[in-house]
């Protein structure tokens, strides 16, 4: 008795929502202001722009903001941070599938007679399989079998290794802006 294993499919879950991974976050967030131009609010010379003093430790910085990501001078505003206005969130999942099917097993129950018309019988129901039926001296040397029967034949199918479904893709930072500031005092 041979078995063949046969192939197995997946069993396949909806495939996971982008909402399921954990959501990127920002770990520094720019926020650009305008300085005051007008004379009568800015109380700064004609073409010039005031903005307030910064607290020394308070996380603000005078910079200027250029849509992008570009180089600073290599003067004044040295300090160059770059900071996105969003993110495309490219993460998905490999497919699922599954290897090739390892243990199945075929089982059934042997009858030999010694007629042939199965109704004198040397054994009855024996079991039988494809993992290594037992062996059996039946009948003397020379001697003839009248007939056989095999009943009860049954499949197992095995079992296959699931692969697939890692997490594949990256997030990826979009919209970027210059920041060229002036250095820290420190």
């Amino acid at each position: 008795m041979a078995k063949v294993d046969e192939k197995c499919e997946p069993d396949l879950l909806p495939d996971p929502k982008i909402t399921e991974f954990v959501a990127p976050s920002w770990g520094r967030v720019g926020v650009a202001c305008q300085g005051y131009t007008d004379p009568p609010f800015a109380g700064c010379g004609p073409g010039a722009i005031c903005v307030p003093e910064s607290e020394p430790g308070s996380g603000f910085r005078h910079c200027v903001k250029r849509e992008g990501d570009h180089a600073c001078p290599d003067e004044g505003y040295t300090d160059k941070l770059l900071f996105y206005a969003g993110y495309e969130d490219k993460r998905g999942c490999s497919a699922c599938a599954c290897d090739a099917p390892e243990g199945g097993v075929c089982t059934a129950t042997v009858s030999v007679f010694k007629d042939g018309a199965c109704t004198d019988p040397l054994f009855l129901g024996v079991p039988a399989g494809s993992n290594g039926a037992p062996c059996y001296d039946i009948i003397a040397t020379g001697q003839p079998l009248g007939s056989k029967s095999i009943s009860n034949v049954t499949y197992y199918p095995g079992t296959c290794q699931a692969t697939g479904g890692e997490v594949e893709g990256s997030v990826e930072s979009v919209g970027p802006a210059t920041f060229c500031c002036l250095p820290e005092e420190n």
